[in-house]
C-alpha cells in the first residue's frame, strides 16, 4: 500500500522511480490468477543491480496473511466505519464462517452501514 500524496510529492522518491523497472513474467506460476508475478530490478548508484522476484501477492492463496497481518489490514480498511472492538469481532466472526455461516459477519456490515 502506498500513500499517493507522499509518493508523488517527494522528489527523492520520484528520482528513485526512474531507476525501477517492473515487468510481468511470461511464465505461468501456480496460484497466480488475476495478479501476475513480477521481477523488480533496481540499479544502484554504484552501478550494481538488485532484483526481487515476487511470484505471489501477499494475502493471496499462494502467500496468505498471518492472523496479525489479517487483523492489521482489516483494522486499517475498516477504522472509519467500526471501532477497534467491533473490527475484532468482525475478524473473529469472519474466521468462523465455515462453522457459523455468514450471518454474524453481515450483522457487522449492517451495523457499520447504519452508523454512517
Amino acid at each position: 500500500d502506498f500513500d499517493p500524496a507522499q509518493v508523488t510529492s517527494d522528489d527523492a522518491v520520484l528520482a528513485k522511480t526512474k531507476t525501477v523497472k517492473v515487468s510481468p513474467w511470461e511464465e505461468e506460476v501456480p496460484g497466480a490468477t488475476w495478479w501476475w508475478p513480477h521481477r523488480v530490478s533496481m540499479r544502484l548508484s554504484d552501478g550494481t543491480t538488485r532484483q526481487r522476484e515476487v511470484k505471489a501477492l501477499r494475502g493471496s492463496m499462494a502467500r496468505p496473511f498471518q492472523l496479525d497481518e489479517q487483523d492489521a489490514k482489516l483494522h486499517e480498511a475498516g477504522k472509519a466505519a467500526l471501532n477497534s472492538d467491533q473490527l475484532q469481532c468482525l475478524a473473529d466472526d469472519a474466521r468462523m464462517i465455515g462453522e457459523c455461516g455468514i450471518a454474524p459477519v453481515t450483522r457487522h456490515m449492517r451495523a457499520a452501514r447504519s452508523a454512517h
